[in-house]
């Protein structure tokens, strides 16, 4: 891989996938030839994973292993790639770090870029201009920006591409870049098919993220507020529903409360209010 940093771009394409809960990466890299010179996939770490943290799982997977190839080789190589992701929240995230860190910031500067789906007013109520950690995947974000903030990763390149285009156009009749997109996503949906393993609940601490939210050996990545109130309340509402209905143990455990959940959804959302 070292060879190929040095004689041209590299073009490369990370996609991410979520089904029933679980998420997986894919990413894959090639030469302007279009010759592939290395791919991976994986899982996604963390409890109920959004598309954009599986999109960022595999961004920061890729990203990675060339900077761990540049360590192996002794590089001193200025890293020539451009990045074809499918998910423009993602892109417009890395194009913000950029900025900033080209704008003079340090890599253990407070972050100045806007999250998808930054709600203001939970920052006004914690009184902390740069209290980011409590953002949706932080953990993802700021490992992310480790890397970039790394001198040879400055000249990286990140572009939107629109996914899926083999829908419509034959493969081989499609731009490399949305090769490379398509070949991505099949290595996401490779380890789809595959059991999945409790142990991706979990997300491991790195050395810039020292700490998480777990409950119940699950990793809370997302909406920690109101994971937080909904495991509070939902013991004490269960012995209550228990103790009204005079239902021992065994019989609570008959019950499906992920479709009774729903059920009172649907007849709430049918009642009609004047």
């Amino acid at each position: 891989m070292d060879r190929h940093t040095q004689d041209q771009s590299l073009i490369i394409a990370s996609d991410g996938s979520v089904a029933n809960s679980f998420g997986t990466y894919g990413w894959i890299i090639s030469t302007q030839s279009g010759v592939r010179i290395a791919k991976s996939s994986g899982n996604v770490y963390g409890h109920r994973a959004s598309s954009y943290r599986a999109e960022l799982s595999g961004l920061q997977a890729c990203l990675h292993i060339i900077y761990h190839m540049q360590t192996y080789f002794k590089s001193s190589t200025h890293i020539q790639a451009e990045i074809h992701i499918d998910n423009l929240s993602v892109v417009d995230l890395c194009t913000h770090i950029q900025e900033n860190l080209n704008h003079g910031q340090e890599a253990g500067d407070p972050l100045e870029i806007e999250f998808p789906g930054q709600i203001e007013d939970f920052r006004d109520e914690l009184d902390l201009q740069h209290h980011y950690t409590m953002e949706p995947d932080w953990d993802l974000i700021i490992n992310i920006r480790s890397i970039l903030s790394i001198p040879h990763f400055n000249s990286l390149k990140f572009y939107w591409i629109k996914a899926h285009q083999d829908d419509k156009n034959p493969y081989d009749r499609l731009s490399l870049p949305a090769q490379l997109n398509v070949d991505a996503d099949a290595l996401c949906s490779r380890i789809q098919q595959q059991p999945k393993d409790e142990k991706y609940q979990r997300v491991p601490l790195t050395n810039y993220c020292h700490a998480h939210l777990d409950i119940k050996d699950q990793t809370v990545t997302s909406n920690y507020k109101g994971r937080i109130r909904r495991e509070r309340a939902t013991q004490p509402l269960y012995n209550y529903i228990a103790s009204r209905n005079d239902w021992n143990e065994q019989q609570m455990k008959t019950i499906d409360w992920k479709l009774h959940k729903h059920a009172l959804q649907f007849k709430h959302a049918k009642q009609k209010h004047y």
